[in-house]
């Protein structure tokens, strides 16, 4: 009985699904994780891997929400999904992590930081003990959590983790990748923003961070302008028929932190006039 009301629920859906009936998805959806966690429909959807189903059709019921700009219900059905996912012992899996990031970048958009910091933890941590630092996803996760930290003003913590990612980095990535120079970049950010905090009171300490800002910035942009050129080159051997797409995405991440570097190390020079002393000395030496 209830394997083939699971089946009439998933049959239901997917017909609803095709023919673009997303408000009929929705409201089933919210009415199915209302149910108490051990309603037997819903137990048996869960073993079912239900929600594997729904991700495989790529078309999760919190993006139908969002769609519709329900961005409370689909906030609420996503995180019923993880404690349900959590509570069948699934809480580790890829679905649930995915499930946890899509959930994370909700709350960063609202302006959720501290909720986000909390959420992006927790990633950090099981990536941590499932995948070690040698994972992308690992050094992914890390970045992730060093921007929010930045943002909630907790520099230092960032800056540290931003330099963990970057050595990471370089151990499974060639040093003059761009990924490196992406890394670089936000760390440089950061030290400028400690480095801002510091001015008034530690003038050495704020001179020494951008210092070492200068010097990550003029790496990133050493190795996109080395990423561009070897891109022109390839580009130059291949003709008219043009370049593999991941070779264009390289140049167009490359294009864009060049530029960016050079608009910090404008920022940077801009910061070290402010400096205590910083324009009288200029004065004098301009005399």
């Amino acid at each position: 009985m209830y394997l083939a009301t699971a089946g009439n629920v998933l049959f239901c859906l997917c017909g609803w699904l095709l023919q673009g009936k997303y408000s009929h998805v929705s409201l089933y959806f919210l009415f199915l994780f209302s149910l108490p966690a051990n309603t037997a429909v819903l137990s048996l959807l869960t073993v079912m891997g239900f929600a594997s189903v729904l991700s495989l059709l790529s078309i999760p019921a919190n993006t139908v929400l969002h769609l519709q700009g329900k961005e409370k219900d689909a906030e609420d059905l996503i995180v019923d999904s993880i404690r349900i996912l959590e509570a069948g012992g699934r809480g580790e899996s890829f679905l649930c992590l995915r499930r946890m990031q899509y959930l994370a970048q909700m709350y960063i958009k609202s302006n959720r930081f501290a909720e986000a910091e909390i959420l992006l933890r927790k990633i950090l941590h099981m990536m941590e003990l499932s995948k070690g630092w040698k994972s992308f996803d690992t050094v992914v996760a890390a970045e992730r959590l060093a921007l929010v930290l930045q943002t909630a003003g907790k520099l230092r913590e960032a800056e540290e983790l931003l330099e963990r990612c970057l050595g990471a980095r370089k151990k499974l990535l060639p040093d003059e990748h761009i990924q490196n120079a992406a890394n670089m970049l936000y760390t440089a950010r950061v030290k400028m923003q400690i480095s801002n905090q510091l001015m008034r009171r530690e003038s050495s300490r704020a001179m020494a961070e951008l210092d070492m800002a200068k010097d990550l910035l003029h790496k990133c942009v050493r190795v996109a302008r080395h990423v561009l050129a070897q891109v022109v080159e390839q580009k130059g051997n291949k003709g008219p028929t043009g370049i593999p797409r991941k070779t264009g995405n390289d140049a167009h991440s490359a294009a864009l932190i060049l530029l960016q570097s050079l608009n910090a190390l404008g920022s940077l020079e801009i910061m070290k006039l402010e400096f205590p002393g910083a324009r009288r000395n200029g004065q004098e030496q301009g005399l």
